[in-house]
């Protein structure tokens, strides 16, 4: 909601506060920006747009004649929105879903949506999955859209607490 996108979401990012809450670390990629085209983060968390270098960010909102429809700008973190859904399914099943041996590969499989899904990920996880890894970012899970989507509804979230 602050316009920021962070764009390296991943296991490696992410801790564990004192109380169980997750916490993100390492803020070199994120960016308060009203558009951006730049190819970073982690190969098998980046979104199609990213690897695209089609630009991301804010998203104006214009008319077939090319009339701004809005007058502001709105924050779009689509390619945070992907990242979750690419760490989710590491998370459930241990795997990523776009699996390769070499970064051009998995940029390749990101781009062409052709996911290796893990056999363990079925059901209301794998349904959760694939939305946030819509092709269209304006199609993607987020954005306001998470906490009525059944996955998160279940009430198993868990919390670690230290002993």
């Amino acid at each position: 909601s602050l316009g920021f996108i962070y764009r390296d979401l991943k296991p490696d990012n992410l801790l564990f506060d004192m109380t169980g809450y997750v916490k993100l670390t390492d803020f070199g990629f994120a960016k308060k920006t009203s558009f951006t085209n730049t190819l970073c983060g982690t190969p098998d968390y980046m979104a199609p747009e990213i690897i695209a270098q089609a630009g991301y960010g804010r998203v104006r909102l214009l008319s077939s004649s090319g009339e701004l429809l809005n007058h502001h700008l709105f924050a779009n973190q689509a390619v945070d929105w992907w990242a979750l859904g690419v760490l989710l399914c590491e998370m459930l099943t241990g795997s990523t879903p776009f699996v390769s041996d070499s970064p051009e590969e998995t940029y390749l499989l990101i781009t062409k949506n052709k996911p290796k899904w893990p056999s363990d990920l079925e059901g209301n996880g794998k349904t959760c999955v694939k939305r946030f890894l819509a092709v269209k970012p304006g199609d993607r899970l987020g954005q306001g859209k998470v906490s009525g989507f059944n996955f998160f509804l279940r009430g198993e979230m868990c919390v670690i607490r230290p002993e």
